[in-house]
């Protein structure tokens, strides 16, 4: 019988109380790195082979919160009984998505791979669905990053959100226009709490996005391959900030930008040559040929998810699963069928109606936040 997320699993899954490893067959067993520590280095291997990480760069440091230790219990791997290594792994990291006075648990999926010696066996599908059955009921929403569009679609995931790439040159990394480099590391406590300001005054205050808290903010001190670019007025007072780079996708590209308000039309004509991804704070407005998708999304548990999406529009609107795993959107008087797909591109763009825009805040995800 297929679960709520379209997908049949194959063979009859069975625990040992011992090792509270989840037996899906004679030959593989799911478990998690709190379980098997001895396996992170065999994990790691793993992703960074089947993702052909760059050399120069390590999955464990631009990732870092998906791989630390207190995260190990939600690091789930497929091991090999026979060989007893790992041979997939998708990670999972829990936070908080908030948008003006809504917010609601979410589950974003990472460094997602099976061995590419074992593809074709249908041993991605077991592991995925493990994870999203296993996560539902504390996830309204689930998130993950990839360009297979197809493969993830079979799991009820589907692009949405606006990024536009912007600026052709790269930032100088010793600084420029005012902005010169340190680490996240040696801010002291108030320019660190002047950062936590700008970033509910410049992000928080325009965007739906992630929750970021003072334990946030001190792990993102160990993705080191992420540079933060400070800019102070003449008093000292931080005026603006920026992350650039991280790992070998956002390598000299500016992916988190902020800015006190009245600084606004200065920071943004400054930086405007440099290479950087930009979410719109209007998408249906600025979409063009060079519009990526921000990321895959997926509806988890609907109960949780109409709570939050029932007090994001005020109250206005609901939605709800059917049983032929369309969606219900009730908005005022008017009753909507509608898919997954579609629907999270009504509320995240491109595709946001003008009569929802006054509700619904852009979806922003920076690159410190992506796994």
């Amino acid at each position: 019988m297929a679960n709520q997320f379209g997908v049949s699993p194959r063979g009859r899954h069975t625990v040992s109380p011992l090792s509270k490893k989840v037996v899906i067959s004679p030959e593989y067993q799911i478990s998690t790195l709190d379980q098997a520590p001895e396996l992170l280095q065999n994990t790691i291997d793993l992703i960074e082979k089947e993702f052909d990480y760059p050399k120069a760069h390590h999955f464990a440091i631009d990732f870092y919160p998906l791989l630390e230790s207190d995260n190990h219990s939600n690091n789930y791997i497929l091991i090999s009984t026979q060989t007893n290594k790992v041979v997939g792994h998708i990670g999972v990291l829990h936070r908080t998505l908030q948008s003006k006075q809504s917010s609601m648990a979410i589950s974003m999926l990472g460094g997602i791979c099976i061995s590419s010696a074992l593809h074709g066996r249908g041993l991605l599908r077991l592991l995925m669905t493990h994870v999203l059955n296993t996560n539902n009921s504390k996830s309204a929403m689930f998130i993950l990053w990839s360009d297979k569009l197809e493969l993830y679609a079979k799991f009820g995931f589907h692009p949405a959100g606006i990024q536009i790439p912007c600026g052709k040159t790269a930032f100088p990394s010793s600084g420029a226009d005012g902005f010169l480099p340190i680490p996240l590391s040696r801010l002291t406590a108030c320019e660190l709490e002047q950062i936590e300001s700008i970033y509910q005054q410049s992000i928080s205050a325009q965007y739906s996005t992630l929750e970021r808290t003072r334990k946030v903010w001190n792990t993102y001190q160990h993705i080191t391959s992420a540079n933060l670019y400070l800019k102070k007025d003449h008093s000292g007072k931080i005026v603006s900030y920026f992350f650039c780079g991280k790992g070998g996708d956002l390598s000299n590209i500016i992916h988190e930008l902020a800015y006190l308000p009245t600084y606004h039309d200065e920071i943004t004509t400054t930086l405007s040559p440099y290479t950087q991804w930009v979410t719109p704070t209007n998408p249906n407005n600025t979409v063009n040929k060079e519009t990526i998708f921000l990321a895959l999304f997926a509806l988890g548990n609907m109960a949780s998810f109409n709570d939050f999406f029932h007090g994001w529009s005020e109250e206005s609107s609901t939605i709800s699963r059917m049983p032929s795993g369309q969606l219900e959107l009730c908005y005022q008087n008017s009753r909507l069928i509608i898919s997954t797909e579609k629907f999270v591109q009504l509320i995240w763009g491109p595709n946001t109606p003008t009569e929802f825009s006054e509700y619904f805040s852009p979806i922003f995800i920076s690159g410190m936040d992506s796994i």
